[in-house]
């Protein structure tokens, strides 16, 4: 069991760690980082380049949510950031837990629907034809009728 001090000489369980995070500092643009320990109080990650001890960053972390944090150590391209407000329990345990923690609702039994909240239908609505097509089915009819009332004629008079 490893234990970190926060500035204020309390004691934190550290938990070794392999979390993709999110880190925005004063530009708040993201950086992917690896959060490589975790505890109530902070963090240690790799992956950001431009911190200073004392910047003042954002940590998102997978199944604890951002957090604002402060630079406080800095050796090698590793970065030991301290919470502003500490995760809760719940947090530290679902962050601690993710991918593995899923909130989810089961049940088995099909729900019943209480008869005032239930959905009614709409009407059905029958789509018009864009009217290109009527004026191409009019065409097509008008010239079928031209070409039958041709060959009706022309075999009129050839019976005559």
């Amino acid at each position: 069991m490893d234990f970190s001090f926060d500035s204020d000489g309390r004691q934190a369980e550290r938990h070794a760690v392999d979390l993709d995070g999110t880190l925005r500092g004063a530009d708040l643009q993201p950086v992917d980082v690896q959060l490589e320990d975790l505890s109530a109080n902070g963090c240690r990650l790799t992956g950001a380049a431009d911190l200073r001890i004392g910047d003042l960053v954002t940590v998102g972390v997978a199944g604890a949510g951002m957090r604002s944090a402060r630079v406080v150590r800095q050796a090698g391209g590793h970065f030991g950031c301290e919470f502003v407000d500490p995760l809760s329990s719940v947090e530290l345990i679902e962050a601690l837990a993710y991918p593995a923690f899923v909130v989810a609702r089961i049940t088995t039994a099909p729900m019943a629907i209480p008869p005032e909240t239930r959905a009614t239908p709409a009407p059905l609505v029958r789509a018009k034809p864009p009217k290109f097509l009527m004026f191409f089915g009019i065409a097509v009819l008008s010239m079928a009728l031209w070409v039958a009332a041709v060959v009706l004629g022309r075999t009129l008079v050839h019976a005559l």
